[in-house]
Parts: structure tokens; sequence; C-alpha cells
């Protein structure tokens, strides 16, 4: 990680280092990143999609009202793999490795704030791009690593969007560039099961959401992809608030000095 003497008006961080770091994080805990992305991540989102499968064979359709409970619990669920999936990318990257309880204790909290800078951010950059695209850019760009300034700092909504606007300071080139790099992985992962589950599988190339073999292949994007998007996230963040305030060990050293 970056290290720099004092606190810094900008930051960088390098596109190959994150990516390593993002890898190395996620194989030291496999059963921690891949379970909690399945658990939370892929599963909710497989039954999720079997809700608006089945429904969209009824005639009269389901209730709003069960479809959107529906919708929140996903939501939630998701929010709650985020959550922990973060907390333990900066936990190890700032060379503390909790156990999985202390993780998911010290994560849920953050479950509710991250729903709202969730909503913040998205309907922010949505905004931004039909507006015009350039601005849509800059807002997911400043706005980038406001959900681990949440879960690691306790940041509530706003004060965790500004945080992110600070670090991201001076390395918004990078960011985009590894936005770019993370987008062109997930369209290759795609396309192969794609691929696969066409020639392979014998699927339709529109997938309808019924088929099993479908949802069997969506689970598994879902759990692979999921903690690499999560921790380079994560990833991203530590490396801009060492560059900026440096490490977290020099940090406490100096507190306690």
């Amino acid at each position: 990680m970056a290290s720099v003497a004092g606190e810094q008006e900008t930051a960088s961080f390098s596109i190959g280092a994150a990516m390593s770091d993002t890898i190395a994080t996620v194989r030291a805990a496999p059963a921690l990143f891949f379970g909690t992305s399945f658990l939370l991540g892929a599963l909710p989102a497989l039954l999720l999609r079997w809700f608006l499968a089945s429904a969209a064979t009824v005639a009269t359709g389901a209730p709003i009202l069960l479809a959107i409970v529906v919708y929140v619990l996903w939501m939630l669920c998701y929010m709650a793999a985020q959550a922990v999936l973060l907390r333990a990318t900066v936990d190890r990257l700032d060379g503390a490795h909790q156990p999985l309880g202390a993780t998911v204790r010290a994560a849920l909290p953050a479950v509710l704030p991250l729903v709202a800078v969730s909503l913040i951010y998205w309907f922010a950059v949505s905004l931004g791009l039909v507006a015009l695209i350039v601005p849509g850019v800059f807002v997911a760009l400043i706005w980038s690593v406001a959900a681990p300034a949440v879960v690691a700092e306790g940041s509530g909504p706003i004060a965790a969007l500004s945080r992110s606007r600070a670090l991201t300071r001076g390395a918004r080139g990078q960011i985009a560039g590894l936005f770019l790099l993370v987008i062109a992985i997930y369209a290759v992962a795609y396309a192969l099961a794609g691929v696969v589950n066409v020639l392979v599988l014998g699927l339709p190339a529109v997938d309808t959401g019924q088929g099993v073999a479908g949802a069997l292949t969506s689970v598994v994007l879902q759990v692979v992809l999921l903690p690499l998007w999560i921790a380079i996230q994560g990833v991203v963040y530590v490396a801009l608030r060492e560059a900026k305030h440096g490490p977290a060990g020099e940090r406490l050293a100096d507190i306690f000095a």
C-alpha cells in the first residue's frame, strides 16, 4: 500500500497493486468471502429471480406489496454482504484478522447507512447519466469509496459521501481506469457464461429466468464476482486513506506516542 508521511491533499494508487491486493485478500479467506457472497448475495438474488419469474406466470399478477417486501429483503441481504465483505477486506489490509463473528458484529450496524448511501449514490449517478453522461460518471468516481467509509469509519451517509470526495481527490483517473477494467472482467465473464449456456447447456440466448441451469450459472457468477467487486472497493479505500494519512499502524502509533 502507498504510504506518505503527513497528510496529503491528493492521493493516487496503482491499478496493478489494487488488483493484486484484491486477489490476495480474497484468496486469504475464501470461505468467508465466497460463503458470504453465496448466503447473502447469490442465494437471495436467486430467490428474488424465482419469485419474479413465478409472478410473471400468474395471470392475476403478484401483489405489489409482497413484491416490495421481497425486493427490500433482497436489498438488505445484499447490503449485509457488502458490509461484511468490506469489513473483512479493510481489517485484513490493516493487519487485523478478526474472527467471523467479530467481523459480522462490526459490520451489521453499517447495513442501514449503506442502504441510504446506495440510494443517494444511484439516484445521483442515474440523474447525471440521464442529464449528460459526464456528470454521472463524475459523481460515480467522487463517491466511489463512500460505502467503505461507512463500514470502516462508522460515518453517516452524508459524512461518508463527503469523505469519499476528499479521499478520491487526485486519484479519480486511476479509479476510472480500475472500474473500466472491472467492467471488462464482468463483460468477459458473462459472455463466457452465455456461450456455455447456449453451446453446452442448450439454453436460449435470452434468459427467461425460469431455467435451473441458467439460474445455477447466474449463482456461480455472483458468488465469484461479488467478492472481487466489493473487495476492490475496500482496497481502493485503504490505498487512498493510507496515501493521505499513512498506514493504520503508524496512525495508531502517533495517537499513543
